[in-house]
Order: structure tokens, then sequence, then C-alpha cells
């Protein structure tokens, strides 16, 4: 979710002596897995964690956790951004499902209707 601390530590120092941009740092690449065929590249907006449960210590045992992700598209993403990548798989991969779903909705309806 952040940027390396080395960077922008880095980025930091420079920026202090005047001979850097503020740039803004690049976030390391997050993805939602959510199947094998479902990986698609994200940026999180939001982490939100509620501890429930504690032991005798006051560590936590039970804790909620709550995300909002924004999913990267191909519109949003640089050629050159691995994420680009891994969306337009995530694309294709969805078109073949569809695809796959469409014939063996026609297969079953075929042998629904007699002939």
């Amino acid at each position: 979710m952040y940027p390396a601390f080395p960077i922008v530590a880095a980025n930091q120092v420079l920026a202090a002596f005047g001979s850097a941009m503020i740039l803004g740092e690049p976030a390391p690449l997050a993805l939602f897995i959510w199947g094998p065929s479902r990986v698609l590249p994200v940026r999180v907006n939001s982490v939100s964690v509620t501890e429930q449960a504690f032991d005798t210590n006051l560590n936590p045992i039970l804790a909620k956790a709550d995300l909002s992700l924004k999913v990267l598209t191909y519109r949003e993403l640089e050629t050159t951004n691995p994420a680009y990548w891994v969306y337009m798989a995530s694309f294709v991969q969805k078109e073949v499902m569809a695809a796959m779903s469409t014939v063996q909705s026609a297969s079953a309806i075929r042998g629904m209707v007699p002939f």
C-alpha cells in the first residue's frame, strides 16, 4: 500500500537540498485475488481494522477488517505497468468464461427442446 521507505527517505533528502522534484513515489502493485481466474490490480482506498477480542495480555485475537478497493483498468494504467497486463489477462479470462457459459447455456437449451 505504501512506497518503500528507502525511496521516500532518499527523495526527502534530495528535496531538502533542492535537487529533486516533488513526485509521488509509486506504490507497490496490489492484487485482489478471489480465485485462480480472477486476479485484478487494485488501489486500496481505505483500511479499517476493529479489534474485537483480546487475550490476557491484551493482544488482539479476533479482529474485523473493512477494505475499500478500486479496480484499476486498462484506461488508468500505462502499458509499461505490470498491473496493465494483469488487468488484460483478467479481461481476456472474463470473455473466455462468458463464451463458455453461452455455449453451455445453448447446449442446455438444445437438450431441453424436443426434436
